[in-house]
């Protein structure tokens, strides 16, 4: 009848309508937009480029992972470190209060970063052979495969 056809509709439309409002919060929940504001991940990413930005907890297969790009809360000792800098006591430096920094991961825990003749590199083991002997693993390729 046509009463149950109108009933059926209306039901059809806002469980639709729930559907693509539930997405769309979900979406805006997990998921944002964001643009690049500096060269700093040149030739990658170019100042001005739009990218989409995940959301996740770092906890078990959501941790970062060299070569991941990151965007994340500069930490407040960077504020204190620039403040402390001739420029920045002269008010010339940039601020980063308020800003998010996008950037690529070259070391996880437990790995120490070095540079050795203007070469960047990561130490991932240090384990000592015998008498004074230690083996090393060394990666230099930190900047990924898109750099």
């Amino acid at each position: 009848s046509k009463e149950t056809y109108e009933a059926g509709t209306a039901v059809g439309t806002l469980f639709f309508s729930g559907s693509i409002l539930a997405v769309a919060a979900v979406i805006a929940f997990f998921v944002r937009f964001a643009y690049v504001p500096s060269e700093s991940m040149y030739p990658a990413l170019l100042p001005g480029d739009v990218v989409l930005v995940s959301r996740s907890v770092p906890i078990g297969p959501l941790k970062p992972k060299v070569g991941d790009v990151v965007f994340f809360d500069p930490p407040p000792a960077l504020e204190q470190a620039v403040a402390n800098t001739e420029m920045g006591r002269k008010g010339e430096a940039a601020q980063s209060k308020g800003k998010q920094f996008l950037k690529r991961v070259v070391a996880v825990p437990g790995e120490k970063v070095g540079v050795r003749r203007s070469e960047p590199y990561v130490l991932i083991d240090d384990a000592t052979k015998g008498e004074g002997d230690s083996m090393k693993t060394v990666r230099f390729d930190i900047v990924g495969p898109y750099a």
